[in-house]
């Protein structure tokens, strides 16, 4: 081996590993610092003739056989009264087979149409037990439609209490509390 065939073996080694570990080590890759852009995600809001909706489970997740409880908080910004329906609704869906080509089609698993009336400026938050039973390995997405207008509120997922034995871990399933609806202002 002469010396420029040398070189040119040594550079093309180094700019690889230059380059490997420039992908494959993490890095910071916000602009600013990580906390500041955990502030900026929002919770969702539907907004619906100047009233706002959200729509929040009492958990992040659930276990299999959990009756997930929801928390629908309206806000009336108007200066008048406002009326209108919500309808709320909880799907399921459960993983994919590793086989099938199919996506998997989310299953409605509860459904409530709620009645709302709010005098100007007035806050309501409304407590509302499913009564169903979150099925394991699932995730379950949350839903709020008002007329037309349709507001997806997150997804939380279920564990599974079969892996959860198979894995030795404790697969005790608790029923969540339900606490009277706070009344707003």
């Amino acid at each position: 081996m002469n010396a420029k065939t040398l070189a040119t073996f040594v550079a093309t080694v180094l700019a690889t590993i230059a380059i490997t570990l420039a992908i494959f080590l993490p890095a910071e890759v916000w602009a600013g610092k990580p906390a500041k852009a955990a502030l900026a995600v929002k919770e969702p809001v539907l907004t619906v003739n100047g009233c706002e909706i959200r729509l929040r489970p009492t958990a992040k997740k659930f276990k299999a056989g959990d009756t997930p409880t929801l928390v629908l908080e309206a806000i009336n910004t108007t200066d008048e009264p406002i009326k209108f329906e919500a309808i709320v609704s909880m799907t399921s869906t459960s993983p994919a087979s590793r086989r099938s080509r199919m996506l998997v089609m989310p299953a409605q698993l509860w459904k409530y149409t709620c009645p709302i009336s709010l005098a100007a400026g007035e806050v309501k938050q409304i407590q509302l037990p499913t009564g169903t039973k979150a099925p394991g390995g699932a995730m379950l997405s949350f839903y709020v439609t008002v007329g037309k207008k349709t507001g997806a509120f997150g997804s939380c997922p279920v564990s599974n209490p079969l892996a959860q034995a198979a894995a030795g871990m404790n697969n005790t399933i608790k029923v969540l509390k339900v606490t009277p609806a706070a009344q707003g202002k």
